[in-house]
């Protein structure tokens, strides 16, 4: 394999770790009670009936930071520093957190986690601590390096740069949903909006070959 081919198949890792993601949310049924706000027996009540479905999101979730690793490393040798390592960083703690979240997210599923309705408010708001806003602080710096540098490289047109930038700075601003949890609208704002982001990156990085730096 050539290195030009494992570039591009890095790049298609993006596409992965969007999609195993999207899937994942598409299993669960029914509202969960928001974090910080819910009893214990609330959510207790949520997690008996999607405990199951609870474990394929994580299970899938894994695979989505799996992919998002392999997309950042991969792609980021195609970048002069310090894009390279932005977005090298970036991606593997944005993993790392979206992996944390699911184990957590899988932990709460168990029957006998389930049982000690006591520790399921703290961990719900763990789960949602470091798959949202941590999550999203790492998140920001990936989407940043991959955009300047891969404008810096040749390999993105101005407007697709720019547009990376400014999704990176507004998912950089859930971190205050540590603080207010009604600020937490960043969180889908950068995650989504990055991912279709990332999804056109990928088109461009797809079809054009390394430039040389």
């Amino acid at each position: 394999m050539t290195d030009t081919k494992l570039q591009r198949f890095g790049a298609l890792g993006g596409v992965a770790a969007v999609a195993l993601f999207v899937a994942s949310t598409s299993i669960t049924s029914g509202t969960a009670p928001l974090p910080g706000e819910g009893t214990g027996a609330e959510i207790a009540g949520y997690l008996r009936g999607t405990a199951g479905a609870l474990e394929l999101q994580a299970t899938l979730q894994v695979a989505s930071a799996f992919a998002l690793f392999l997309f950042a490393a991969l792609t980021a040798s195609r970048l002069a520093a310090p894009y390279r390592q932005l977005v090298l960083g970036g991606g593997v703690l944005a993993a790392a957190t979206t992996a944390m979240s699911a184990a957590v997210t899988a932990v709460m599923a168990q029957d006998g986690v389930i049982a000690e309705e006591g520790l399921l408010p703290a961990l719900q708001w763990l789960a949602f601590l470091v798959g949202g806003p941590a999550h999203a602080i790492w998140f920001a710096p990936l989407l940043v390096g991959l955009a300047l540098g891969g404008r810096a490289s040749g390999l993105f047109p101005r407007w697709l740069a720019v547009t990376g930038t400014v999704i990176g700075a507004l998912a950089s601003l859930a971190v205050v949903a540590i603080a207010v949890y009604y600020a937490s609208p960043f969180i889908p704002l950068g995650r989504y909006g990055g991912f279709l982001w990332i999804l056109a990156a990928t088109f461009h990085l797809v079809r054009r070959p390394r430039t040389s730096l």
